[in-house]
């Protein structure tokens, strides 16, 4: 895999910066090689840093950085292919954006779209955290726009503030934050061909994404489709399901309507029966075994989105994978939520909702769905 070559935009200390080249350094598969030091301040301790780990550097006004002749043809010098912000002051011009879209990213120090904005930085924002009372901060991993800490979230990752705590104790701690996840995060989305992959790693991340939106309806016309056919046309049915799943075995039944949101993440064994309005989320791969029933009215869900409505509204989620074992009967009107483990030959229900692991030969019931005894 060829590297993502970036420019790491920088004005103050560096940390970010150095732990970027240096993970980039010590894992070679990483896919990310850092190019360029681009900094406004000629007196910025990022500067050492970066001469010290054999980075290029380059000092520029904030006129130079503003003008497209001389920014992008330094960028173009070294190849630069993406740009990475680390603690850089200046917004970030137009034909930046028009060069690289997509491939311009930041990091801030709260869990936007709290705390953001002019005059939000460094401990300017611990300190209007700690006065605000708030409980929780964190960092915000998110593409760059026209506006200042704008664009859509990538990854969020938050800490609890403890009572008493300092601005300086919150900075620490998000150093910390900062260290283990930036480069990991930026390496996952600058490298990464699939959205589906990100939407599936378990991790928070923004599904407003072209891809996306083309796969989900894609398998919303096959599932339209397979839903208008007779029962008595089977080859067209059959031929419609074999198509829009990962796996099915080769005896089963799945009576209309099914409702999947990509289907290709769905592996299911021999002898399935599938009633009337099954609908499987599958944002995350949902594995089913042999001899599975599932009643009708039965939602599988795998994805989960954001408690908070500001992010949620912009596109942030995760899916976890749901696994149910061989020989499972789940009854009628049941959902699984995300991340569940159903066991061999348990049994669900109806009416149950499984918020958690279900053990192997175990009957369940209610909301949340509970053990009530076992199967022998």
């Amino acid at each position: 895999m060829k590297p993502s070559r970036i420019a790491i935009f920088a004005s103050g200390n560096g940390s970010n910066a150095e732990n970027i080249i240096n993970y980039s350094l010590s894992a070679p598969d990483s896919g990310l090689e850092v190019a360029l030091i681009v900094c406004n301040r000629p007196d910025a301790g990022v500067i050492d840093r970066a001469r010290r780990l054999g980075v290029p550097v380059r000092v520029m006004t904030h006129a130079e950085i503003n003008d497209p002749a001389i920014m992008l043809a330094t960028l173009d010098e070294h190849e630069v292919d993406a740009i990475a912000l680390a603690g850089f002051l200046l917004m970030i011009p137009d034909f930046m954006l028009e060069r690289y879209p997509g491939r311009i990213i930041n990091i801030h120090p709260s869990l936007l779209p709290k705390y953001g904005g002019k005059g939000m930085y460094g401990s300017h924002i611990h300190r209007a955290v700690i006065e605000a009372g708030e409980s929780e901060t964190g960092i915000t991993i998110h593409h760059v726009s026209s506006e200042c800490d704008g664009g859509s979230i990538i990854f969020q990752a938050a800490i609890p503030i403890a009572p008493g705590s300092t601005p300086d104790d919150v900075e620490v701690a998000i150093h910390e934050l900062e260290r283990t996840h930036y480069p990991r995060i930026l390496a996952r989305t600058l490298n990464s061909a699939n959205p589906v992959q990100q939407l599936s790693s378990g991790e928070w991340m923004n599904g407003f994404h072209p891809q996306l939106y083309t796969l989900l309806a894609d398998c919303e016309e096959k599932c339209f489709t397979l839903n208008s056919l007779a029962p008595s046309r089977k080859e067209e049915r059959h031929s419609i399901i074999t198509s829009l799943l990962g796996q099915i075995g080769n005896r089963y039944t799945l009576h209309s309507p099914f409702h999947c949101d990509f289907g290709f993440n769905i592996k299911i064994g021999e002898n399935f029966v599938g009633n009337f309005n099954l609908t499987i989320l599958d944002e995350a791969n949902v594995t089913i075994g042999d001899n599975v029933f599932i009643g009708p009215n039965t939602t599988l869900c795998t994805v989960i989105h954001a408690l908070e409505h500001e992010n949620r509204n912009s596109g942030i989620m995760k899916a976890l994978p749901i696994t149910i074992g061989s020989n499972v009967w789940i009854a009628a009107n049941v959902t699984v939520l995300p991340g569940v483990t159903i066991g061999d030959r348990a049994v669900i229900g109806a009416g149950s909702v499984v918020t958690k692991d279900v053990p192997a030969d175990t009957l369940v019931a209610g909301n949340p769905a509970r053990p009530l005894k076992p199967i022998i």
